[in-house]
This record gives structure tokens, C-alpha cells and sequence, in this order.
């Protein structure tokens, strides 16, 4: 059995979205935040360099010459100190997000492609619950929808864990599969969709203010003839 999955095929962005006063400072220090993380980072690899090249001691070519094996020895337990203090700096810059290191909610929907796609979602679903246990996060299920044949036709998961968003968040998105379906009779190949949404758990009750001047309102009032009052009614 041939299948082809794809993971995290990007959804469409709306066109002429408008950003606040708000937001646009939330995400100016965002922005601030990660690159002060990464001149950190940079800081910290230039004075490690600089503290282990000045300690090396300054020799002719002969002396090199007799101490090349001692060394190269030398070298190589440095370039791993030095390879391990950078996988840690690394780290940090891969998850230096504002809301990468908090819990999240993960949810899985079926898609296009009826009893197959359900058990699409819930093969997603399963995968999802593996990987968190795998990684040592508390899950629980928030909410689940049973399909009528098989699957599921939703599901709403509570993740607790370190970096639990930063993680899962590359996950958002609608999920593929072509295969063979055991579900149809003749046995063909069909594709199934399923999209995976995933949200950051926001601590703090922050108040969300509305320019009225933002908001559309508009008013609707039939034209043809009806009934009692559908021409001094407005909607």
C-alpha cells in the first residue's frame, strides 16, 4: 500500500488584514526580544572563543611539529565542548517565540473525504497523544466527536509540557493522505484532508480595546413586496 503524506500545507492568508496600534507594538517587542536573545548568543560564542584562543600558547613551526598529535587530541575535545555549546545556543534561537514556551491547545478535524478522512483525523489524533507522551507532556482530552462509521469527526487536546506550543506550532495547517482506502468497496485510492489547528495558552485576563471608529456597521431593508412591516423593518 502506497502512501503519500504531507504535513503542514499552509492555509491561505487574508488579504487586507488591518493591524492595531496594539498590535503592532506587541509584535515590535517581539521582534526586540529575539534579537536581543540572538546578540546574547552571539555574544556569548565570540568571549568563549576569544577566552579558549588566548589561552592556546604561541609556538615555533618545529615545536608544532613535535606536538601535532598532543595537539590534535587537544582540538577535538575543544571542537566538542565547543559543538555542545552551540546545540544549546541553538536551541534558544529556535525557540525564542513570545508564546513558545507555553501550554497549548491542539485540535484535529476531519475534512473532504467523509469515513475517511475521520479515520484520517483520528490517526492524526493518535499520533499527536504518542508524540506528547514521548516528550514527557500531560494531555487530556477537551473535546471529541465520534464519527457514525468510524474516526472521529473532531477533537480538542489540552497539552501541559515545556515548549509544548513551540514544538506543535509548525503543525497548524491542513494534513493530506492518498491511500487505498479500506473503506470504499472497489478498493481505490482516495484522498482524505485534515486540519490541525494549534493555540497557545494566553495567561492573564488582558482587556481588548475597540475603536468604534474600526468597526462597519450596515443596514439592510427589503425592496419588494411581503408581508407586515418588511419595508419599515431594518436589519
Amino acid at each position: 500500500m502506497k502512501i503519500t503524506y504531507m504535513i503542514g500545507v499552509p492555509r491561505g492568508k487574508k488579504d487586507g488584514f488591518y493591524v492595531g496600534t496594539q498590535a503592532s507594538t506587541k509584535l515590535h517587542k517581539s521582534a526586540v526580544k529575539r534579537n536581543r536573545m540572538r546578540r546574547r548568543c552571539r555574544e556569548a560564542l565570540r568571549l568563549y572563543c576569544k577566552d579558549h584562543a588566548s589561552s592556546l600558547p604561541v609556538l615555533s613551526g618545529a615545536e608544532r611539529s613535535r606536538r601535532a598529535q598532543h595537539d590534535t587530541a587537544e582540538l577535538k575535545v575543544e571542537a566538542k565542548k565547543l559543538l555542545e555549546r552551540w546545540a544549546e545556543i541553538e536551541h534558544m534561537l529556535y525557540f525564542s517565540g513570545p508564546h513558545d514556551a507555553a501550554n497549548c491547545y491542539l485540535t484535529v478535524s476531519g475534512g473532504a473525504g467523509g469515513t475517511e478522512a475521520q479515520d484520517w483525523a483520528e490517526m492524526l489524533l493518535r499520533m499527536y497523544l504518542r508524540y506528547a507522551e514521548r516528550k514527557g507532556w500531560k494531555t487530556s482530552i477537551f473535546e471529541k466527536t465520534h464519527g457514525q462509521e468510524a474516526g472521529i469527526k473532531s477533537a480538542t487536546l489540552y497539552i501541559e509540557g515545556d515548549l509544548s506550543y513551540g514544538h506543535l506550532k509548525a503543525e497548524r495547517g491542513t494534513h493530506r493522505l492518498v491511500r487505498l482506502s479500506p473503506f470504499n468497496a472497489k478498493n481505490l485510492r482516495q484522498t482524505s484532508f485534515a486540519l490541525v489547528e494549534v493555540l497557545p495558552e494566553i495567561e492573564g485576563n488582558e482587556e481588548i480595546d475597540i475603536n468604534p471608529t474600526d468597526l462597519r456597521i450596515d443596514t439592510f431593508r427589503a425592496s419588494g413586496a411581503g408581508g407586515q412591516h418588511v419595508n419599515t423593518t431594518d436589519s
